[in-house]
């Protein structure tokens, strides 16, 4: 029994030993594993460094003023005074750029343009009341010629209106109007001839001429007197009459 009971306590101061053992290696474990961490969150601290907001220092407006002429200082922001711009200067202008028409051949040009515009404008109102200038209200169709009637003899052509049938015929002063649709004219007025003459617009007309010693038969369209293009011409054929 002693030898049991001694036994035992030998057994029990074992397990006490080994579990003293077995405690301290946890707490070396636990103090190691802190230590791990503990340096893990150092070397996290110093890789990432905080960054703290820096506000900047602002020197005075009295400094801003003298800072253009004074040593600026470091870690110190500086302000810069506004200093108005200088005032711009009027530029002068040239004589001749400032005053063009004191220039005596600017003058001549202006002028001589101004005469030509007025020449041409002159002309352009000049054919337009031209244009419906010696005109008759009637129609009356002619062939466009002049002539005297002798007492004893047929109608001498004097005068050929140009752009007329007649001109365009071929017809000439001191032609010989022998008859007018096989009418004779030596023995008719000069009224008479007229009438035989002048009709009807864009009607046919047979004229006889002598010249000189040749005969002639000429054969035209009577036109109406106001579609003769040109007005002077109007005006000489209405004077004839």
């Amino acid at each position: 029994m002693r030898k049991l009971t001694r036994v035992a306590k030998k057994k029990r101061g074992l397990i006490a030993k080994f579990s003293c053992v077995a405690c301290l290696a946890c707490l070396a474990c636990l103090a190691m594993s802190n230590a791990a961490v503990a340096g893990d969150t150092d070397n996290k601290s110093k890789a990432e460094p905080v960054f703290k907001p820096d506000v900047p220092k602002l020197d005075s407006l009295e400094q801003a003023g003298a800072s253009a002429s004074s040593t600026l200082k470091g870690t110190i922001e500086h302000r810069s005074a506004k200093i108005a711009p200088p005032p711009r200067k009027a530029k002068k202008l040239s004589a001749a750029a400032a005053k063009p028409a004191d220039n005596p051949l600017n003058g001549m040009l202006r002028a001589q343009k101004d005469k030509e515009r007025a020449i041409k404008l002159k002309a352009q109102n000049q054919a337009f009341e031209l244009k419906e200038e010696f005109t008759i209200p009637q129609s009356i169709g002619i062939i466009g010629v002049k002539f005297f009637k002798p007492i004893d003899g047929p109608a001498v052509i004097n005068t050929v209106f140009s752009g007329t049938p007649a001109a365009k015929a071929g017809m000439q002063v001191n032609d010989m109007i022998v008859a007018v649709d096989g009418v004779p004219t030596r023995n008719l007025s000069k009224d008479q001839c007229y009438d035989l003459i002048v009709g009807s617009p864009d009607t046919p007309i047979t004229v006889s001429v002598m010249r000189r010693t040749n005969f002639g038969v000429k054969q035209m369209v009577r036109m109406d007197f106001n579609d003769i293009p040109d007005p002077m011409v109007r005006r000489d054929y209405l004077n004839s009459l």
